[in-house]
């Protein structure tokens, strides 16, 4: 009689966001923390998709990921933010990982990791009010939101006198606080 015990295939024991998490900050990278150590295969990749969109938003090679020092957590960085408010889903390929003795992991399936982006920050107030009247031209304009921000750059505050005549252009990564 001949018998054999084989070694089970890596597992995935943390995905980041976490399935079904409803918080998820539109700038968020995407990991998979597994059971043992992994390297991704050749040509595989993850594919995030949007609700109500039928081909991915983004499909990203898995061998383009940070390893981790121990090879068991891959981190991948997407090329942009994910839109606001938004439900996503990621698919991770069949056979996309191996650990050391060539066992592979089965994947992500579909409805296996959905996660839904948070609202972006709203303006709480502003100063001068809306509608103010006899603000001194060298005010200073302050616009107050409702959770941390980081400037973009590139990205302006622009005031007018009418519909048409700039008087301020302001590069908001670069002024202010």
């Amino acid at each position: 009689q001949w018998s054999f015990t084989t070694v089970a295939g890596p597992k995935v024991t943390v995905l980041t966001p976490a399935d079904e998490l409803q918080t998820v900050n539109a700038n968020t990278t995407l990991a998979l923390e597994f059971d043992k150590a992994v390297t991704p295969e050749a040509d595989k990749s993850l594919r995030v998709y949007q609700a109500g969109i039928t081909d991915p938003i983004y499909t990203i090679l898995l061998s383009t990921g940070t390893a981790s020092s121990a090879n068991r957590k891959y981190t991948y960085t997407l090329p942009q933010k994910l839109p606001n408010q938004a439900n996503f889903s990621v698919i991770v390929d069949v056979r996309s990982f191996a650990d050391a003795n060539g066992n592979l992991f089965i994947g992500v399936g579909s409805g296996q990791w959905d996660f839904r982006t948070t609202q972006g920050p709203n303006i709480t107030t502003y100063a001068p009010l809306a509608g103010a009247t006899n603000v001194a031209i060298n005010a200073s304009i302050t616009l107050t939101f409702d959770k941390n921000i980081m400037a973009v750059a590139g990205k302006k505050i622009r005031v007018y006198d009418g519909p048409s005549s700039l008087l301020v252009d302001v590069d908001v990564s670069t002024t202010g606080t």
